[in-house]
C-alpha cells in the first residue's frame, strides 16, 4: 500500500508530461454572452468608425420639444421636400371623424405604397392599383383617374406615389411612368415613359420632379414638359423592396436613395455627384437582411442626413461632405423624427426606438405588436412612423392601433382604433390626422 502511494505522484508527473501543448489560435476574442450580429465588427464600416450599440437598460433623458406648427397642405411625403415636418399640431385625444374609399386595398400581389397628399383644398389618393382619387376636406369624390397604360392591365403592377406642386399632381407608377396631371381635375399634362418599375413617390422642387426607379436609375424632370434634364445611376441589384425611399431635397443638392444601399448627394441642376456613402450592414440570421435597400427617406435635418436600411442599419451623414457621423444598428422602413437631442424611429425589429442623435446610442427601445395572431411568424404586423404631433409620437400600424407614445420615455399613452389596420404613414394638416387602412379607406381622426 505503501509503495503504491508513492508511485502515485510519479504517474500523473509522466501523465502531465506526456500531455499535447495547448494550440491557441490567432484571431480577434468575442464575449460569448454578447449577440454574434453585435460582437463581429461590420466589414462595410469605414476605417476607424464606431457602430453605437444597444444600452440593456431604457433611460428617460429629457428633451426639449419644438413648438407645435400648424400646417396648411402636405404636398409631398412625410410632408415636404426634406422629408422632416416637425411638430405637428394635434389634439390629445383623437376620434375618427370620417372614411370615405380610395379603390382597391392591399393584396397578396399588390400593396398600397403611397401616403395621402393634401393641397389645394383636396386630399389626393393612390390605391393598390394605380388609381387616383381627389376627396374633398371631408372626404367626398371629386374626380378620379386610372393610371395603367392601355396596353396593360390594373393588376399587372402594383406601388407608386404621389407629390403636388403649383397646381400639378406628379403620380409615380409600377408601370415605369412618371405622369403629370392637372390637380383640379385630373387632366393628363404629360407623361414621361422611364422604362422600368418607379414605386417610390416623386420629390418636387424649383422646377425639377426628381424620381428613383428599382433598376436603381434616378432622372430629374422638367416639371413643364417632362423632358428629361439629367440622370443618375448606381450598382444593380437583386432585390429591393416594394415602394421604396423617394430622394430629398436639402438647397441645392438632392439626396437619392438607391436599392444598392448607395446614398448619393448630386447637384439638382446637372447631377453632378458630390457624394456618395453605402448603407451597408446587416442583422445575421436574417433572410431579409440579403435586401440592402435604402427603405427610410433621406431626412434633412440642419447640416445632417439621415437614412436607414430595412436590415439594422442607420447612418448619420454629414450633409456637406458626405463624412459618416455614426452608425447604429436599427433599420428601418419609414423616415426618421430628428428632434432635439435625440432622433426617434420605427426599428426593422417592430421597436420604437430613441437614438442618441449625437453618438447613435439608444435611449430607450419599446416594443411594438409584432406578429400577427393564429398566423405563421412569417406574417407581421407593418408600423408607420413616427411623427411627432401635439407632444407625442405617432405610430399607425397594421394590426388596427394608432398609437401615442412619449417622446421623453417611450410610455404608451393611448390607442385608438384603425379599422382595417394602416397602410401607410399619417399625414397631419389643420390639426386633422389623415391615414390610409389596408382595405382601401381613407380614415380622418380629429
Amino acid at each position: 500500500m505503501r509503495n503504491r502511494i508513492i508511485l502515485l505522484p510519479l504517474v500523473l508527473v509522466l501523465v502531465a508530461g506526456c500531455a499535447k501543448k495547448e494550440l491557441i489560435l490567432e484571431g480577434q476574442r468575442f464575449d460569448v454572452r454578447t449577440p454574434l450580429d453585435q460582437a463581429i465588427p461590420d466589414a462595410n464600416l469605414a476605417e476607424g468608425e464606431t457602430v453605437a450599440m444597444d444600452q440593456p437598460v431604457n433611460r428617460d433623458v429629457p428633451i426639449r420639444l419644438p413648438n407645435q406648427i400648424n400646417l396648411s397642405s402636405w404636398p409631398e411625403k412625410s410632408g415636404g421636400v426634406g422629408h422632416n415636418p416637425g411638430h405637428l399640431a394635434l389634439a390629445q385625444q383623437l376620434t375618427r371623424i370620417w372614411s370615405t374609399g380610395i379603390g382597391q386595398g392591399n393584396q397578396r400581389r399588390h400593396r398600397i405604397t403611397s401616403e395621402p397628399i393634401i393641397a389645394q383644398g383636396m386630399i389626393f389618393t393612390l390605391d393598390s392599383q394605380a388609381t387616383v382619387i381627389a376627396h374633398s376636406m371631408i372626404g367626398a369624390a371629386i374626380w378620379q383617374q386610372n393610371l395603367t397604360p392601355a396596353s396593360d392591365r390594373p393588376e399587372d403592377a402594383s406601388g407608386g406615389g404621389l407629390a403636388y406642386a403649383d397646381g400639378v399632381l406628379y403620380a409615380t407608377t409600377g408601370f415605369g411612368e412618371l405622369r403629370a396631371l392637372d390637380a383640379s381635375d385630373g387632366g393628363l399634362i404629360w407623361t414621361q415613359k422611364l422604362g422600368a418599375s418607379v414605386t417610390a413617390a416623386p420629390t418636387v422642387k424649383d422646377g425639377r420632379v426628381y424620381v428613383v426607379s428599382r433598376d436603381n436609375h434616378a432622372w430629374a424632370l422638367n416639371v413643364k414638359t417632362g423632358r428629361i434634364e439629367w440622370q443618375q445611376q448606381s450598382t444593380p441589384a437583386d432585390a429591393g423592396m416594394d415602394g421604396g425611399a423617394s430622394p430629398a431635397v436639402d438647397g441645392n443638392n438632392v439626396i437619392l436613395p438607391f436599392s444598392s444601399g448607395e446614398l448619393v448627394s448630386a447637384l439638382t441642376k446637372n447631377g453632378l455627384r458630390i457624394w456618395s456613402v453605402a448603407v451597408a450592414g446587416s442583422r445575421r440570421g436574417q433572410a431579409r437582411s440579403n435586401i440592402g435597400d435604402i427603405t427610410s427617406d433621406p431626412v434633412v435635418s440642419g447640416r445632417r442626413i439621415y437614412a436607414a436600411n430595412q436590415s439594422g442599419r442607420i447612418v448619420a451623414i454629414a450633409a456637406r461632405d458626405g463624412e459618416r457621423l455614426w452608425t447604429a444598428t436599427e433599420g428601418s422602413y419609414s423616415p426618421v423624427a430628428p428632434v432635439d437631442n435625440s432622433v426617434f424611429l420605427v426599428s426593422d425589429a417592430s421597436q420604437l426606438v430613441r437614438l442618441d442623435a449625437r453618438t447613435g446610442e439608444v435611449i430607450w427601445a419599446v416594443d411594438l405588436p409584432l406578429y400577427v395572431k393564429e398566423k405563421t411568424r412569417k406574417q407581421s404586423y407593418t408600423h408607420y412612423g413616427p411623427l411627432l404631433a401635439g407632444g407625442r409620437l405617432i405610430v399607425a400600424s397594421s394590426d388596427g392601433g394608432l398609437r401615442s407614445f412619449a417622446p421623453t420615455s417611450g410610455e404608451l399613452l393611448s390607442v385608438v382604433d384603425i379599422p382595417s389596420g394602416a397602410a401607410s404613414q399619417p399625414a397631419i394638416v389643420g390639426g386633422v390626422l389623415y391615414v390610409l387602412s389596408q382595405n382601401g379607406q381613407l380614415h380622418a381622426f380629429k
